[in-house]
Parts: C-alpha cells; structure tokens; sequence
C-alpha cells in the first residue's frame, strides 16, 4: 500500500471528523463535496457512499448504549468514501468509517500502521487497533484499520466525549473490532 493512499484515507477521516465537528477551516477557494445525510427515520445507509456498510441498529447492538446515533452522513474524496454517523443533539461521540480501494499486501500494511498501534488478528488480510489519548475538546480515540480480503483499506474510528474513563475507552476498544468485523463481512457481499 503506497503512504499516498494511507495519507489520503486518514485526511479524509480527519477532514469528516472536523466537518462534524464544526470546527474546521476548508480555506478559501475549498468546495467539498456536498454530504448526503439521513435522519433517524432512515436508515443509515440512506446517506450512501460508505453508509451502505453500516446501520444504526447494529452499530449500537455492537458498540453499546453510548453508541446510539441518529444522524449518517457520507462524503467522497477521489477513491476515498466515508460515512460519520452522530447523535442530533451532539457532536460527540461519533463514528467515522472511511473504505479506500488499494493495491497492497499484509507486509507492507503492517509496516505502515500509526505507532503504538496492536495487531488485530482475524480481521481481513491484517488488522490494526489504537486507542488515543484525549485532546482538546475531544475524549479518547479507538481506531481500527484493515486491509480488506477484496482490496480495500478501511478505517473504523470512534471519537468518545471529553472527560470519557479509560475504562470506557478500554472497553471500546474490544468492541470496535467486533463491528469491523460486521462491516468487512458486509462490504465482502457486497450489500
């Protein structure tokens, strides 16, 4: 996997993140492309683009309590989908999944994984798990990257609240690969 295409899919998941955030500074002359969303009364696959892998219902049955969301929305940068699902009456938590097609083996993805991340067996070709400390205005972060069996590289990325336990974060980060396990299967059917 070449670092351009690493680089591109977490600037995408970085760029979602701070959209939904609404703290972000596209600079002038920037046109994004425009998100689709959905509300409660869709589901989240309504919003599209990488969407199509995720659904509220089992985002929560997987993630937990803390992980019921009402809002998907879905963006698309060159090769790069991605999809933020939130609540209505906050920014945070929520969840970011991005899905990159990509020319690469196992060798060359596990060399390139963040620093202080822990392999993840059972999930696709090779697997990653980290969880970050909190930053201003944000709790922990989990993570979760793979290269896909069908060519893919996806990053699964929870962002708690600030003030969030490292209990909490702990246990998310045994639950997240559990859903990247959902989304891979989903996205290797091709539903």
């Amino acid at each position: 996997m070449s670092a351009v295409a690493v680089r591109t899919a977490l600037a995408v998941i970085g760029l979602l993140a701070c959209l939904a955030a609404g703290g972000c500074d596209r600079g002038a002359g920037a046109t994004p492309a425009p998100a689709a969303r959905s509300t409660s009364v869709e589901p989240a696959a309504a919003a599209g683009g990488a969407c199509n892998l995720l659904d509220f219902t089992s985002v929560r049955a997987l993630l937990g309590e803390q992980a019921t969301f009402e809002v998907a929305a879905s963006g698309s940068h060159l090769e790069t989908y991605t999809c933020v699902l939130q609540r209505h009456a906050a920014s945070l938590p929520d969840l970011t999944l991005a899905v990159t097609p990509v020319a690469s083996d196992p060798t060359k993805f596990t060399r390139s994984a963040p620093a202080g991340s822990v392999a993840l067996p059972g999930l696709g070709k090779a697997a990653y798990g980290i969880v970050r400390p909190a930053a201003a205005g944000v709790g922990p972060v989990v993570e979760v990257g793979w290269l896909s069996a069908n060519g893919r590289l996806l990053v699964l990325r929870y962002r708690m609240p600030p003030g969030t336990k490292k209990a909490d974060s702990d246990a998310m980060a045994t639950r997240l690969p559990e859903l990247a396990k959902v989304v891979d299967l989903v996205g290797a059917t091709g539903t």
